[in-house]
């Protein structure tokens, strides 16, 4: 659940636009490296360890784009107490079948279809396609106008770029990157990179 304050850790623009479009109020940043204009109302943290030091059981939620990060944070912040909330933009189009787990946001245009699993701190981005039965695991990223056709598997901590496609019932692992633009038609093992047109390995 969201309750009506927000502390972002990592400052994306985005995010604050959506928190604010769906009625929450941004109380507190943690970045280092934010640079919007002050805002007194808007307290800012360093570091982590400045935040969790400071405060407790704030409603938090995790920003970077990189899934072995919000992985990585997640641990941080639920181990000190923090609410990790889940965020839905409003005009999501999201299956009533669909499961979505905490610390999980969905963006703009995003679809989700039936019987559609997001695991905890999974990212959609804007305008993705998450076709009938795809299993998506814990932290992964599926970047902007991605396509998961149907029963697609995907491991957790994984990187889906940009205009990928999957094809259907194709298992993607854990820890694997697809290339912006690529077509995947065959299953990547854990830990690989891929990219093209069919989709081959890197690494």
């Amino acid at each position: 659940m969201v309750n009506n304050s927000l502390v972002l850790v990592g400052y994306f623009k985005e995010i604050h636009e959506l928190a604010d479009r769906i009625g929450v109020k941004l109380t507190a940043v943690v970045d280092p490296l934010y640079n919007e204009p002050t805002n007194q109302l808007i307290k800012l943290y360093p570091t982590d360890e400045d935040f969790l030091t400071k405060a407790s059981d704030e409603s938090v939620f995790l920003t970077p784009d990189y899934p072995k990060v919000r992985d990585k944070l997640y641990h941080l912040y639920s181990k000190a107490g923090h609410n990790l909330v889940t965020l839905i933009c409003p005009t999501a189009m999201i299956s009533p079948t669909a499961t979505i787990n905490e610390a999980s946001c969905v963006q703009s245009g995003a679809h989700l279809s039936s019987n559609v699993s997001l695991g905890i701190g999974v990212k959609i981005n804007c305008h993705a396609n998450v076709m009938h039965d795809c299993t998506v695991g814990e932290f992964t990223t599926i970047a902007p106008n991605a396509v998961l056709l149907g029963g697609v598997e995907i491991g957790h901590r994984s990187y889906i770029g940009a205009n990928a496609t999957i094809l259907p019932g194709i298992t993607i692992g854990s820890d694997v990157t697809v290339g912006a633009g690529s077509v995947v038609t065959k299953d990547v093992p854990d830990g690989f990179v891929v990219c093209g047109n069919p989709a081959r390995k890197l690494r």
